[in-house]
Parts: C-alpha cells; sequence; structure tokens
C-alpha cells in the first residue's frame, strides 16, 4: 500500500452473520481495540454511466452465508513515495517515497506493480506548516468537460477549455483509494496517526509512516493498512439500477421569481439569472468547487439581494426575473437539462391511486412524481436571455477584470454591450472574444437553454478568458483569498445588478437607482459560511444548524423530497428577497414553523413569506422513473445517466505486522503446541482411566 500526497449520507448495505459465528465475531470484536486503529475515512467510490463505470472499489473475497454475504477487504504495508521515479522503482525495487497529484498513468503504473493493495491521498492543506506545496495547477477533470452532451457536442472543433485536464476521475480502478486533509479535529487525528515526521518544521506528527521509513521497510514489526471498499453496483447504469444496486446522481435545483403573478401565457419576457450550485473531485466528501461553483453562486445571491432593494418593484418591470441555482451540472448539465425539458414540454398529470409508487407525501401530482407544478407557468418561449455566472473569484485570475462569453455576438450582442458599459474601471467586464478568438461558451448552464433554442441572448461571466481555473472539479479548489474574492465579486454583482435592472425594463442605458448596488457584507458573510462555516450567523437566521463546518458541495445522490444543506440555505435566502411577507396589523406574521403559516406560504426567519420560490428536481436526462416497479432505468443512453453505486461502510484501520519469516515461526510453534496438547490430553486420559478406574 502506498500513500499519494496530493457529508452526504450515501446508500449503504448491511447483513449479518448467522448464530454460529457470533462467538468468534464476539472474540474478534473485543480483541479489535488492541490490534486495530480505526481511521475516518474520505473514499473515492464507484460511479456509473449507460456506457460502463468509473472511480474506485476493491474487488472483495465473498464469504456465503445463510441469505448474506460476508465481505473481507485488502491490506498491505504502508509506504511513501516521494519522487515520479519512484513510481516506476516500486514494481522492481523496495519503494522510498512519493509525492506526485495522482495520474491515470501513475495508478496504471502502481497497479502494474501487483505489489499494490491500495492508496490514501493526502490532500496537500496549506493550512498544514511545512506541508508539501500544492502543484500550480491539476485537474482530474478531462480537457473539454461535459462537451458530450453540451451545445457544441456535434461541433468537429470544440474548443479545449481544460488543457490541464488529465481525465483521471474517469478512470475505473480496482483499488481502494482513501483520502486524507486535515480540515477537522478527526481527520487531522487521522492524519497524525498515517503520516510521518516529513519536514522538521512540520508540527503534525506522523506517526506510522514515519516508523516504517525508520525500519526502511525491512525491520520487522512494521504498519500496515487494511482498507474495505466494497461496490455493489457493477457494469453500467442500466444493470445496476435493475438491480437495485445504485442510484442517480442529482439533488434539488432552486428556482425563484420576484413575480408571485408569473403565468404561461401573461406574454412578458423572462430573463433567467443562472449559477451552479454543485461540483466535482475524486473524493466527493471533500468536494468543494470554490472557484468552480461557489463564487458564482455567491455573486448570484448577491444580485438577488441588491435587485430586492430596488425602489421601484422589481415584479412591476416589463420582464419576469427568474432565479436559478441548478443541482448536478457536474454530471452532464443535470440539473438544467431536466428543467429545460419540464418548462419547454407540454406536462401531463395523471394521478393514478392503488399503484402509485410516488414517494412525496402531498406530492402535486403522483405521475409524474411532482412536489409542485408551478414550473409549468414558465414559458420556455418566453426566455429572452440568459444570464450567467461561472467562476468569478478571481484567486487565480491573471489579471482583474472579467470576461463575458457569448454564443453568438449577433443574437447576443446588445446584452454583452449593456454588460459592457456597466463594469466599472478597477473590474471591468470585456468581451472574451475580443482577441479576435470566438471561443463560444464555456462549460455553463446557458447551454442547455441554448441547446433547446438557440436564438435566445445568453452571456457567461467568468474571471477567465481562455481556459478554466487550474484546480478545475479538483480536491484543490477548496481555498481563496477571501478579501480579493468578496471585493472582486461584490464589484461584478453591482455591474450585473445594474444591467439585469436595465435590461428588465427594456432599456439599454439609463440610471440606475443607487440602491441597486451588492452588499459586500453579505458577499464575504456568504463565502465565509458556504466555504468553511456552514453554522455562521447567516445561516443561523434562517434555521438552526450546530457543528457544521465545512460541507461537501457533491451533488449526492437524488431521491424524491431530498434536499440537501446547499439546497435548503438557497430555498431560504431567495424567497426572503423575493417573497412578501403576511402582516399582522403593522408587524409581519410571526411563526416557528411552517405549520403557523397559511397555505402556500413559507416560515422563513421566523416571518410568514409567500414567494415564488420552489425545488425542482434534479438527475440525468437519461433516466426516467418506473412507476410500475418504483425504480430508476435508463431511457436514452445519449443524455447523462450518472448513478452511484450503494456500498458497505467503507472502511480504514492501522496494526502491526510481523514479518514471513516470524509468521512461520509462530505457525510452527502453534502447530508443535496444537499436537503436543492433544498426546498430553491422550495421555492423561489413558492415565486417568488406568489410575481411577474410569469406564
Amino acid at each position: 500500500m502506498v500513500h499519494l500526497p496530493f457529508l452526504h449520507l450515501h446508500h449503504r448495505l448491511y447483513c449479518s452473520p448467522p448464530l454460529d459465528h457470533l462467538v468468534a465475531e464476539d472474540i474478534a470484536t473485543s480483541l479489535h481495540p488492541y490490534i486495530y486503529t480505526d481511521l475516518g475515512t474520505w473514499p473515492c467510490v464507484r460511479l456509473l454511466n449507460a456506457t460502463g463505470s468509473i472511480g474506485c472499489q476493491f474487488a472483495l473475497t465473498m464469504k456465503f452465508w445463510l441469505h448474506c454475504i460476508a465481505t473481507t477487504g485488502t491490506n498491505g504495508i504502508l509506504y511513501q513515495l516521494n519522487t515520479q521515479d519512484d513510481i516506476d522503482n516500486f514494481s522492481q525495487n523496495m519503494p522510498t517515497n512519493f509525492n506526485l497529484p495522482p495520474t491515470r498513468s501513475n495508478l496504471q503504473t502502481l497497479e502494474s506493480s501487483k505489489r499494490l493493495s491500495g492508496v490514501i491521498a493526502i490532500v496537500n492543506s496549506t493550512s498544514t506548516p511545512g506541508s508539501p506545496s500544492r502543484p500550480s495547477s491539476y485537474s482530474p477533470e478531462s480537457k473539454c468537460p461535459n462537451c458530450e452532451f453540451g451545445l457544441y457536442a456535434n461541433d468537429a472543433d470544440q474548443y479545449t477549455w481544460n488543457p490541464n485536464g488529465n481525465s483521471m476521475i474517469y478512470e475505473p480502478v480496482n483499488i481502494p483509494i482513501f483520502a486524507l486533509d486535515p480540515i477537522d479535529t478527526l481527520s487531522a487525528a487521522t492524519y497524525k496517526q498515517v503520516m510521518a515526521h516529513i519536514h522538521e518544521s512540520l508540527s503534525i506528527y506522523l506517526q506510522d509512516l514515519n516508523y516504517n521509513i525508520e525500519q526502511n521497510y525491512r525491520n520487522y514489526p512494521l504498519r500496515a493498512v487494511d482498507f474495505s471498499l466494497f461496490m455493489w453496483a457493477a457494469v453500467d447504469s442500466a444493470t445496476c439500477l435493475r438491480r437495485g444496486w445504485c442510484f442517480p446522481v442529482g439533488g434539488s435545483s432552486i428556482y425563484s421569481s420576484p413575480s408571485p403573478d408569473l403565468t404561461g401565457n401573461d406574454g412578458k419576457p423572462i430573463i433567467i439569472v443562472s449559477a451552479t450550485m454543485d461540483s466535482r473531485s475524486v473524493f466527493h466528501d471533500l468536494t468543494l468547487g470554490v472557484e468552480n461553483d461557489i463564487s458564482g453562486m455567491v455573486a448570484m445571491l448577491a444580485v438577488a439581494d441588491a435587485l430586492s432593494k430596488s425602489p421601484t418593484p422589481v415584479a412591476s418591470f416589463p420582464k419576469h426575473i427568474v432565479y436559478t441555482l441548478f443541482n448536478g451540472e457536474a454530471w452532464g448539465y443535470s440539473g438544467s437539462q431536466r428543467f429545460v425539458n419540464d418548462i419547454s414540454s407540454p406536462f401531463e398529470c395523471k394521478n393514478i391511486t392503488g399503484t402509485n409508487t410516488c414517494p412525496i407525501k402531498g406530492a402535486a401530482c403522483t405521475q409524474p412524481c411532482v412536489r409542485d407544478t408551478d414550473f409549468t407557468n414558465i414559458n420556455f418561449d418566453n426566455i429572452e436571455s440568459v444570464v450567467e455566472f461561472s467562476s468569478v473569484a478571481q484567486s487565480n485570475a491573471s489579471a482583474k477584470g472579467f470576461w463575458a462569453h457569448t454564443d453568438d455576438t449577433t443574437t447576443s450582442g446588445s446584452l454583452l454591450q449593456l454588460f459592457i458599459s456597466q463594469g466599472n474601471s478597477t473590474n471591468s467586464i470585456q468581451d472574451a472574444a475580443s482577441d479576435g478568438v470566438h471561443r463560444k461558451l464555456p462549460p455553463s448552464s446557458a447551454q442547455s437553454f441554448l441547446k433547446k433554442k438557440r436564438s435566445i441572448a445568453s452571456i457567461v461571466l467568468s474571471d477567465f478568458q481562455t481556459s478554466l481555473d487550474g484546480y478545475y472539479h479538483s480536491d484543490y479548489d477548496d481555498m481563496l483569498d477571501l478579501a480579493t474574492a468578496s471585493s472582486a465579486i461584490c464589484s461584478l454583482a453591482s455591474s450585473a445588478a445594474r444591467s439585469i435592472w436595465l435590461s428588465a425594463q427594456g432599456l439599454n442605458n439609463g440610471t440606475v437607482p443607487a440602491q441597486v448596488t451588492a452588499d459586500c457584507n453579505l458577499v464575504t458573510s456568504l463565502l465565509d459560511c458556504l466555504t468553511q462555516n456552514y453554522s455562521c450567523s447567516l445561516i443561523q437566521q434562517y434555521y438552526g444548524v450546530n457543528n457544521a463546518a465545512r460541507i461537501t458541495h457533491y451533488s449526492s445522490v437524488f431521491s424524491f423530497g431530498g434536499v440537501s444543506l446547499l439546497s435548503l440555505f438557497a430555498f431560504n435566502f431567495l424567497g426572503d428577497k423575493n417573497g412578501v411577507r403576511r402582516m399582522n396589523g403593522t408587524s409581519p406574521a410571526s411563526c416557528q414553523s411552517i405549520t403557523d403559516c397559511q397555505a402556500h406560504e413559507y416560515c422563513i426567519r421566523g416571518t410568514c413569506v409567500s414567494t415564488l420560490t420552489r425545488y425542482h428536481d434534479s438527475y440525468g436526462a437519461g433516466l426516467g422513473y418506473n412507476y410500475g416497479t418504483g425504480l430508476f432505468n435508463v431511457i436514452d443512453e445519449s443524455a447523462p445517466t450518472w448513478t452511484e453505486s450503494t456500498w458497505n461502510p467503507p472502511t480504514m484501520r492501522v496494526y502491526s505486522v510481523t514479518s514471513t519469516r516470524h509468521q512461520v515461526i509462530e505457525l510452527v510453534i502453534g502447530v508443535l503446541w496444537l499436537v503436543s496438547s492433544i498426546i498430553i490430553v491422550l495421555y492423561l486420559k489413558r492415565y486417568l482411566k488406568k489410575t481411577l478406574k474410569i469406564a
């Protein structure tokens, strides 16, 4: 086993052994703390689509019991590798140390050695004194993320937005890989246990690895690691869904409008203001996506807040504004594609009784199974423009300012010029094609809208012109300069809010009220809450949450009616900004929960609010729900069909192991002891029978 430097609840399967195994299991349980040290784990897991599987698992040895399968893991001695040459030496000589980000070729080389049992990937935390520096860029994504599902899927000359991508995230790996990242007390303790005193300046003493290094990997006993990472799903999404061994990747998107009277036939044009809510990395529980999704999400929320302060109510403008935060975008634009499909197709509700398998209590429709049908009030043909916020934190930007990307300058020209005119001298907004190269749209939800109707004006705002952030869809995308990011996002949100305020009134220029300005303190709070302190005071204003620090931005697995922490906050925030509080005399009607409010009202920040803010299901457009079986299935292999395998509880534990020679000696002594014991028992039985006349 080597280590590479570099919470959402999953569906798990459990089983119990028959009674004749309980005694041995009780003995093993009582001895366990004296043999093993259990470690907190963040595993790389198995995912599937219509064509196969990706991610990690270990093909475990299986013992069949009555109605149950017992699985055993794999184990190996703990090694560290430092250089690229050491990877090549691993298959030939005793390894030394390895300190590089994992790549497809690295893992293939290590696997081919037949000496590799598993990998512990150390995500280099820059907050750890003395830890190795991070690479300047590392992206396990493909060079053209989600291109096969986007607007340009059939283009022969697709632009390479992610030149640093090595596609490792799509590699199927048949060894267990676990991550360590000292981001809290538990993970720091695990980090300390596994690692070693690599540098004298490193204050965290890493016991087990250091012990093996001191022993030169030859002088036993050595420290070893035992892994268990069994994934139940196999083959592809269609197979595992049929067997019930995987679930769709997805969650709940959010849409919200300050126009409570929005209807499909009111004839008013619609401006979509959008951002992505989820990100992706090798280790889902560590997925944060500070640049990739959080910065854009914060910018969009800041715009919603700025427009809510308009002296003239935005709901009275000639155009509707609809805010969207899509979930599952890292997985083939699952959230935006499903939203676009639902609002652009005729909706037919079949409330079938008797065989209803819709799990949503009080569903507005049981077939299809949906919470509500308010999305039918959004007429896709009325969508005039889409404004999307991509990576805008400027953490790794080469220069200040922002870039506006368009699919077609003719269609989006007026919208583009409006945003450019509202930029400021410090953080200007420029045409991304100003260098004479029209790269079209980077990976974005806007592509889902244009894929259905190419004539929609659209711009994607970002802090990059030619390529995505160097840590795109990487576990390294987890930090930012809070002051720099807050200033940049606040500046862009103010410019964008003014532009949207004018556009919603059909104006290309004019004076925007001073109140329509982003709140920089709010931006700072949002960045802090969504990156490192979910228990912050801002979140507490909406609902109580305790001891929640950094939360994952991985989509999770889809379940009808399920809501992630991110979706919950986005719903409450947008409902607060776009809703209308019911007055009880001169004061807002107070509430403790939604049961204190009237029908179609929500309890937000202690008051009853009426708002057109809704959740919307998000999972691959290539998946469908079978109301006869109650299972999902693949209905379109050309669309996103991502699923996540069910799995047994993953474990990683360290223990001491003796040399093979020592184990042979122990075995021989044990056999001799057993034989001697048998001889002594037989002799005593014979002696007692003769002496005591025992029959």
